[in-house]
């Protein structure tokens, strides 16, 4: 919703996802086998982790991946991967308002599809820059500086899997914008197919909604678009439906946050 043009205009500007409720994080390697043998019989309400490649080593909650990641600045260089829709560029929005309120560091976001071939730190400097300062002072261009020598810059960079093959392989992170930390959102499938891509990020992929976090966000779809009253008992409706035998599928597919959007939505 934060991030999708048409659902904004159909439905205004509606902030479903904070700090208690959103989508949970696993830090992930690649798995050694990438064609593992799978039972002939699959459970309806796990179809969707036969997708996954990927080895678990810690799940984090949104508040632990505040307190335990970026508070404690244990990384440098962070990858948030998943699936379309799986909540990747409102996590990286709301860590970016967090930065912001939280600490004195100074936090870039950048469109990658908007990068293209030219090299990050050109952009930064020729576009971004320029763009954030209107008319340039020589004083906040001295302080751009040392905070990118001391640290304290986050560059949040939005959208791997939109930049072109070309534009990919001629993307390296190098010279004085390594300075910064770095957090990247890209495409599962991308990842999966080449993750030497992300080579020296650790990597963070998005976790399917659980029940109680559906439900939850099913009640904030409806309140204030319709009646009082009849919010709740479209809600509770729908909610009551996914519970339904034979519905096990749609609900395992509706864990991801965009689908779960469409859903209440046809509803």
């Amino acid at each position: 919703l934060s991030s999708n043009t048409v659902i904004g205009q159909v439905y205004g500007d509606r902030n479903l996802i904070d700090e208690d409720l959103f989508v949970d994080l696993a830090l992930v390697k690649p798995k050694r086998s990438q064609h593992p043998k799978h039972p002939q019989e699959i459970d309806p309400e796990k179809g969707s982790d036969l997708y996954n490649r990927e080895e678990v080593e810690k799940r984090f909650a949104y508040r632990e991946f505040l307190q335990e990641v970026i508070s404690q600045r244990t990384e440098k260089r962070l990858a948030i991967i998943g699936e379309p829709g799986a909540g990747k560029t409102t996590l990286l929005q709301k860590l970016a308002f967090w930065l912001l309120q939280e600490t004195d560091d100074l936090v870039v976001w950048v469109s990658l599809a908007e990068l293209g071939s030219q090299p990050l730190g050109e952009y930064l400097e020729q576009k971004w820059l320029t763009e954030a300062l209107r008319q340039s002072r020589e004083e906040i261009k001295a302080d751009w500086g040392n905070k990118f020598e001391g640290g304290a810059v986050w560059l949040l960079l939005d959208g791997l899997d939109e930049m072109s093959q070309t534009d990919l392989q001629g993307l390296k992170f190098r010279g004085w914008v390594t300075d910064a930390r770095m957090i990247v959102t890209c495409r599962l499938n991308l990842w999966q197919g080449n993750p030497s891509q992300l080579q020296g990020f650790q990597t963070y992929l998005t976790q399917p909604f659980q029940d109680e976090q559906m439900q939850e966000f099913i009640r904030r779809w409806f309140r204030g678009l319709v009646a009082a009253g009849e919010d709740v008992q479209l809600a509770e409706s729908l909610w009551s439906e996914l519970q339904e035998s034979g519905k096990e599928r749609i609900k395992d597919l509706c864990r991801n946050p965009l689908r779960l959007t469409l859903l209440c939505a046809t509803w």
